[in-house]
């Protein structure tokens, strides 16, 4: 039973979400960490693709660490690639390149046949009408304030906005499934405020107790919190690297059978939840700074301020503004 679920869970990915056509070269790129996926994944790809292939990569360290450059180049060759890994190869440089030439790509690091069959029952054409709505209110707009009870209140500059629905299947598509977010690259140098991420920090996984990032100028200048705080802190001051505390980032969760199990991966298109992200933004529409990571710290029961108006309160949309 669980074997068929995860078959049709696949069988979701090559059709509905990237739409894999019979004379279209296909490739799944794999560490050893998701290796029963990435066969689950290859033979069902084969009844649909006359050309299909996997390659094997080293487990990163990081989440948007570098592919081996021959896999890089390997990328280019193909027409859907659907990358399972235990990090993140969603920000790096191998997979914007490959973009650019018209490749179709999905990435789903730290994927687990739970999320999988949990997630990908999901009607990704409801998902995208989420995240077209959200979307079209943002796509206007120069500013969005965030608050939460816990603490956090902060102002974004809106740079244009992306929406990540799950339908991959126009030329050089990319995202993450499961999928479903809407957010944007604040523009760099103008978010100020605080954030209090409580649920998960990548690279630390669930939170036991909240984090504090102080943003001035784009940039965090000051973390507190208990264990799981001095953690990060030790984490990003080891890249020595100004760019890894850039605020990269915002995001808005739009998938209704998400939830949050301290996987990025799924706790960040969780509905009820946004997410910021430090380090990298230059895999979205105007984000220009270029970082070694790129991590998402998942918050929960935001409100969600455009102007004076609600969009979304303690995590739920305001039925207000459908009218």
């Amino acid at each position: 039973m669980k074997m068929r679920k995860l078959e049709e869970a696949a069988d979701t990915i090559l059709n509905t979400c990237m739409g894999l056509n019979k004379d279209e070269r296909f490739l799944v790129i794999y560490d050893r960490s998701k290796e029963d996926i990435a066969n689950v994944l290859l033979e069902r790809a084969r009844r649909i693709s006359n050309y299909t292939d996997k390659v094997k990569i080293p487990i990163a360290k990081i989440h948007g660490e570098e592919p081996p450059s021959k896999v890089a180049k390997i990328m280019k060759e193909y027409d859907v690639i659907v990358i399972v890994t235990k990090m993140s190869l969603s920000h790096t440089k191998a997979r914007r390149d490959a973009s650019r030439l018209g490749v179709r790509i999905v990435t789903m690091p730290g994927i687990t046949k739970a999320i999988m069959i949990r997630t990908l029952t999901a009607n990704y054409y409801r998902i995208n009408k989420t995240c077209q709505f959200l979307y079209n209110l943002l796509k206007n707009r120069r500013k969005l304030r965030l608050i939460t009870a816990l603490g956090t209140d902060v102002i974004f500059h809106i740079n244009k906005p992306f929406k990540d629905t799950g339908l991959y299947r126009k030329k050089g598509s990319f995202g993450n499934l499961p999928a479903g977010e809407v957010g944007f690259a604040p523009v760099e140098n103008k978010t100020n405020g605080t954030i209090v991420i409580d649920k998960t920090m990548a690279g630390i996984g669930k939170l036991r107790a909240p984090i504090r990032l102080e943003i001035e100028g784009g940039f965090v200048k000051r973390i507190s919190g208990k264990k799981e705080a001095n953690r990060l802190i030790r984490l990003l001051k080891k890249f020595n690297n100004r760019n890894v505390y850039n605020i990269a980032e915002f995001a808005i969760g739009t998938n209704y059978k998400a939830k949050v199990t301290g996987i990025t991966l799924e706790d960040e298109k969780a509905y009820g939840t946004v997410h910021i992200a430090l380090g990298d933004n230059t895999s979205f529409p105007g984000g220009k700074t270029k970082a070694p990571i790129h991590l998402d710290g998942i918050i929960s029961k935001p409100t969600i301020l455009l102007g004076s108006k609600a969009i979304i309160k303690n995590g739920i949309l305001n039925p207000k503004v459908f009218k």
